[in-house]
C-alpha cells in the first residue's frame, strides 16, 4: 500500500522485500554510510550487518521511500526490542512492563536516506507513527542523534497528535552525549561537549 507524502515521493510499508529492493537498500546504506561519519557520532545502523538483520526479519516492518522508482529512504518499526541495534531492551521493558508483555511497545528505528534528500526522514517518521497506530501500539519509542533530535522530535510528535487529535507530551527516558578530553600539553585538559563544537 502506497501513499503520496510530497510531490514525487511515495511511501510503502512491507514486512518482506524482494531481491531487487534488498539490493537497492544495500546500495542506499552504502551511500548514506559514506557521509554519516562527518555528520554524527552515533553508530545506530552504521553497521551493514545490523541493517541487513532488520531488512531480512519478517517481524520488522520496513518503511520505504521512493522518488519515482528510486529507493531514497528506509526506516524500521518493530515491537521486538531485541532487534533494535545499540539499545538495552531491558531498559524499555522495565519502564513499560505491561506494554512490553502485550507486544504493544514499538520502537521506530531511525532510518537511512539519500544524502541529497534529508527531508525523506520526516516522511518516514510520520509513516512509522501511522503504522504503529494501525498495529495498536500503546507506546512508541524513538531516538535521534543530537543533530537530528529537534526535527525527529517535532515530526514524530506532530504525527502522533494528528492521529490522536490531542496534544501529547513525550517523556525523556534517557540522553546520550558524546564527550572528549583534549590531552594536556603542559596544562590541565579541557572537556569538550561535541554537540557544541563548530571547528
Amino acid at each position: 500500500m502506497s501513499t503520496v507524502a510530497r510531490i514525487g515521493t511515495t511511501f510503502e510499508t512491507r514486512r518482506l522485500i524482494d531481491t531487487d529492493t534488498r539490493a537497492a537498500a544495500i546500495a542506499l546504506h552504502t551511500v548514506w554510510g559514506q557521509t554519516l561519519g562527518a555528520v554524527t557520532a552515533a553508530s545506530a545502523l552504521r553497521d551493514l550487518e545490523d541493517f541487513l538483520r532488520l531488512i531480512e526479519r519478517s517481524l520488522v516492518v520496513k518503511l520505504l521511500a521512493y522518488d519515482d522508482a528510486e529507493l531514497v529512504g528506509v526506516s524500521f518499526l518493530t515491537n521486538d526490542l531485541e532487534m533494535v541495534p545499540g539499545i538495552s531492551a531491558d531498559f524499555f521493558r522495565a519502564r513499560y512492563p505491561v506494554e512490553a508483555a502485550a507486544s504493544t511497545l514499538f520502537y521506530a528505528i531511525s532510518g537511512v536516506a539519500h544524502p541529497t534528500r534529508p527531508g525523506i526522514l520526516d516522511g518516514l517518521r510520520r509513516r512509522a507513527v501511522t503504522e504503529a497506530h494501525h498495529r495498536h501500539a500503546e507506546v512508541l519509542v524513538w531516538d535521534a542523534p543530537t543533530l537530528q533530535r529537534d526535527a525527529a522530535h517535532r515530526t514524530t510528535i506532530e504525527a502522533v497528535e494528528a492521529i490522536a487529535r490531542t496534544r501529547v507530551e513525550p517523556m525523556e527516558l534517557d540522553r546520550v552525549s558524546y564527550m572528549a578530553v583534549e590531552l594536556p600539553k603542559g596544562e590541565v585538559g579541557q572537556v569538550i561537549d561535541l554537540r557544541t563544537r563548530n571547528d
